[in-house]
C-alpha cells in the first residue's frame, strides 16, 4: 500500500479517482501542461479519469502521490519509472515541489533497492532544473521527447539520483576536541526533548514548549533533517556519544540572511560546549554553502548567548523590541547579531 507521507507543510496520499476535477481544474492550464510530456492541451476532465483509471489501485498501492496543502489538493507526484510532478500555479515558488521530492525520495529508497532514480525536464524550465538540483539530480545527457500539449518535439534534460548520492546528501559528522555533530535522527527526541523543553531552556527559543511533547519534537525534527542545503539541524554530542544539544542553520521568519541557533544542556552550561560546537559548525556551513553573512538572534534576558556570539566573531546589528516564545506568555526584546565570512575566517 502507498504510504501516506508527511512533511511540515504537506500530506502525501495516493490519489483517489474522485481527485479527477480538481486535477482537471489544475492542470488544464497551459502553463502547467507546456512541461509536461504526457498531458494533452486542453486537459479534459475524460483525461483525468484516464490517469487515474491508470494509477489508483483497489488496495491504494501504486507509484502516485497527491500533494495536499491545507487540506486541497494542489498537485500530483509519482516515482514509477522516474521522479516526475506537476503543481498548480497557485502552488508555484513557494518551494512545495522539494519538500514534496524529499518525502517521495526518503520513501523511494527506503522501501525499494533501486539504485538510482531518473528524471528530466523541458529546457527553458528553469524553475524545475532549480528543484531537481536541490533534490541531488545530477545532469546526463539531453535527449527529445514529444510533447503533447505543444504537439512537438522539445528537447529534454534528462538527470539521475543515485541511492549513493541520496544517502550521502543526508548525513554529515563535524568532530571537535570535546564534541561530535552530526545529523539530526528520529531517535534523538527523547534527549532533544528534555534538554529542548527543559523551563530553562525553552524561553529562549521560538518555536519549543515546556514541556516538549513527543509529537511536536519528532515533527521538528522531521521539519529541520539534513539534505546538503540550508535549512537543517544537527544533534551535539559528547566524544562518549551522549546527547547535550542541537545547532540549527536556515532562514528564520523576521531575518534577512540565514540564520543560526543553539541549544545546550542546562548540565553542560558554563563549560564552553557551545563556542567550541558552533565554531566547527558555522566553518561547516560557511564552507558548504554560498554565503557570506549569517544572522542569529538572542533574547535581552539571555546574555550568556550574547557572550558566546561575542566569541565566534558576532556583532551587534539591530535591538528587537518584540520576539515570540512558544515557551513565553508575551513577547520579549532581543537583539540581533550579523557574523560576516571574514570576521569568522579572520577569528578562526
Amino acid at each position: 500500500m502507498t504510504p501516506v507521507l508527511r512533511t511540515p507543510r504537506l500530506k502525501l496520499r495516493p490519489l483517489r479517482l474522485r481527485d479527477a476535477e480538481r486535477i482537471t481544474e489544475l492542470i488544464s492550464d497551459l502553463e502547467v501542461t507546456r512541461w509536461l510530456s504526457r498531458a494533452p492541451h486542453p486537459y479534459t476532465l475524460a483525461h483525468a479519469e484516464e490517469f487515474l483509471s491508470a494509477v489508483v489501485t483497489e488496495d491504494g498501492s501504486g507509484f502516485h502521490w497527491a500533494i495536499e496543502q491545507g487540506g486541497s489538493l494542489v498537485g500530483v507526484i509519482g516515482t514509477e519509472d522516474h521522479l516526475g510532478y506537476w503543481l498548480g500555479c497557485e502552488a508555484w515558488g513557494k518551494g512545495i515541489a522539494t519538500e514534496a521530492g524529499d518525502a517521495v525520495l526518503d520513501a523511494h529508497f527506503g522501501f525499494t533497492e533501486d539504485e538510482e532514480i531518473g528524471s528530466s525536464y523541458t529546457l527553458g524550465n528553469a524553475a524545475s532544473a532549480n528543484v531537481l538540483g536541490k533534490l541531488g539530480f545530477v545532469e546526463t545527457h539531453q535527449k527529445t521527447s514529444f510533447s503533447k500539449a505543444l504537439d512537438k518535439e522539445v528537447e529534454s534534460q534528462a538527470l539521475v539520483l543515485t541511492r549513493a548520492r541520496w544517502k550521502e546528501r543526508r548525513a554529515f559528522e563535524i568532530e571537535t576536541d570535546r564534541l561530535i555533530i552530526r545529523e539530526t535522527r528520529d531517535a534523538d527526541w527523547p534527549d532533544l526533548a528534555r534538554i529542548g523543553g527543559d523551563p530553562r531552556v525553552a524561553p529562549m527559543l521560538a518555536s519549543v514548549m515546556t514541556p516538549w511533547p513527543e509529537v511536536q519534537c519528532r515533527r521538528w525534527i522531521a521539519a529541520g533533517r539534513y539534505r546538503e542545503r540550508p535549512g537543517f539541524r544537527a544533534t551535539v554530542l559528547t566524544t562518549d556519544e551522549r546527547i547535550i544539544g542541537c545547532f540549527g542553520f536556515g532562514k528564520s521568519p523576521g531575518l534577512d540572511h540565514q540564520s543560526c541557533a543553539y541549544f545546550i544542556d542546562p548540565d553542560r552550561w558554563g563549560q564552553g560546549y557551545a563556542a567550541e560546537g558552533m565554531r566547527a559548525f558555522l566553518g561547516f556551513c560557511f564552507e558548504r554553502f554560498e554565503i557570506d553573512l549569517i544572522e542569529a538572534d538572542h533574547f535581552d534576558d539571555n546574555p550568556a548567548s550574547g557572550a558566546v556570539m561575542g566569541r565566534l566573531g558576532f556583532e551587534k546589528h539591530r535591538h528587537l523590541d518584540e520576539r515570540w516564545s512558544a515557551a513565553r506568555l508575551e513577547p520579549a526584546p532581543a537583539t540581533e547579531y550579523r557574523l560576516t565570512r571574514t570576521a569568522f575566517e579572520a577569528l578562526s
